[in-house]
């Protein structure tokens, strides 16, 4: 796929790799394709926002040992997993720190935030949880069916040793109002998967 000097593909490109991602597939396969774009403006761009579910997709999918994965095109929901004879529908959601803009940091070539001082890191850690609660519960108020689940990428940035084990501890809490809405909820963070039960 050959994308423009900007690092974007054109409708008929972006339509085409909709349609592709939307049939079922190993979920290997959907991040390698993600992942081939090799673009993250292409990521950003809102003509393929779906990379960005896709990519949650497929690493939720790699994570719980799915057996295929596809995005969906009539969303709800955003996605599918098929794990043995059961198929699920997630809804996506990326939670990121307030004000940060991904589409900026791909743009400029940003992204490596693993710097900063350890109270840049623990400023980051203590808001995760409350960014994730707020994203979660805004989901959770849009009445999805209930047999539905929530999979979250909580994308922190940068390294996160401060802090890591308060932010896992806390995931329960966070999410609890989405946990009365969806029939589960996951969160990808950093390179696990976490699922919470109603």
């Amino acid at each position: 796929m050959v994308v423009d000097d900007m690092g974007r593909l054109d409708r008929k490109q972006a339509a085409d790799l909709f349609r592709a991602l939307c049939q079922w597939q190993r979920p290997q396969s959907m991040l390698a394709t993600v992942e081939g774009l090799a673009s993250g403006v292409v990521i950003a761009h809102p003509r393929t926002a779906f990379t960005k579910e896709a990519w949650i997709a497929a690493q939720s999918g790699i994570l719980r040992k799915a057996d295929r994965v596809r995005l969906v095109e009539n969303d709800p929901p955003d996605f599918q997993l098929e794990i043995g004879s059961v198929i699920e529908d997630h809804e996506a959601v990326t939670v990121i720190e307030k004000g940060r803009r991904m589409a900026a940091e791909y743009r400029h070539g940003s992204r490596d935030r693993s710097g900063g001082t350890a109270t840049d890191m623990r400023a980051r850690s203590d808001g995760a949880l409350v960014w994730l609660k707020e994203q979660t519960d805004r989901k959770a108020a849009k009445g999805y069916p209930p047999d539905t689940n929530l999979t979250v990428f909580l994308n922190v940035g940068g390294e996160i040793g401060i802090g890591f084990e308060e932010i896992v501890k806390g995931l329960p809490e966070a999410t609890a109002g989405a946990r009365r809405a969806f029939a589960r909820v996951w969160v990808l963070f950093p390179d696990r998967i976490y699922g919470m039960d109603p």
